[in-house]
């Protein structure tokens, strides 16, 4: 499988990448997921997704648009879990995750996408926080499940 590559965002019409979901994510293969473009100029409905990134070190590989990238397990977490809590917005409605959605390793693009950010969360439909997997002890059992909350309708 090849690599995935980026494809340039047009900073004029001021471009952004969203998430979609291919198919139903499970946990015996890699999500799959595509990268659609949007402007700010005319958004539609998305949700922005904030969450703890984490160790950027630890990895998983995903599928984009068909290639292989690995990204922080923090947010395949984040992705399995906005599945498992909103099976039905998942497969209509792309989610915006910054550690996918921007190029980290273009500084540019990088830069440019910050200077966004405020109005790319503002425009989105609502905005969900993703704390992490929480565990739970029980009579010295662990028990996992994820805690995804909306934040608001907007940012202000």
């Amino acid at each position: 499988m090849q690599p995935f590559q980026y494809h340039t965002l047009d900073n004029a019409r001021k471009k952004f990448r969203l998430i979609s979901f291919a198919h139903k994510p499970d946990d015996k293969r890699p999500i799959e997921i595509e990268l659609l473009h949007r402007s700010l100029l005319d958004p539609g409905e998305y949700y922005p997704l904030s969450y703890v990134w984490g160790d950027g070190a630890d990895r998983e590989l995903i599928i984009i648009n068909g290639a292989s990238k690995k990204v922080p397990r923090s947010v395949v977490s984040l992705l399995r879990a906005a599945w498992r809590v909103f099976p039905d917005d998942s497969t209509k409605t792309p989610w915006l995750a910054d550690a996918i959605c921007i190029n980290q390793e273009d500084k540019v693009e990088k830069s440019h996408q910050v200077q966004l950010m405020g109005s790319i969360y503002e425009n989105g439909s609502s905005i969900f926080g993703f704390l992490g997997p929480i565990r739970r002890l029980s009579f010295g059992q662990g028990a996992s499940g994820n805690h995804l909350n909306r934040l608001g309708p907007s940012v202000s």
